[in-house]
């Protein structure tokens, strides 16, 4: 949320490890935010771009490998 001053890990395990599942990413690249916070965010090596709707603890690939 706009001016929070902590945060909440929402994507993959607590040691950063990468992965391929709906809850992870593998080197991802670029995050667009909109108004609605609502994400999407691209993953170089599962070679797809996410979709996270806001307050979602998983994201839905809109293109690339499912």
């Amino acid at each position: 949320m706009r001016g929070a001053t902590t945060g909440t890990i929402i994507v993959g395990p607590s040691n950063g490890s990468p992965g391929a599942g709906s809850n992870q990413f593998n080197f991802s690249i670029d995050v667009f935010v909109e108004e609605n916070e609502d994400m999407y965010i691209t993953d170089r090596n599962n070679n797809r771009l996410q979709f996270w709707p806001s307050g979602s603890l998983t994201g839905i690939t809109v293109a690339g490998r499912i």
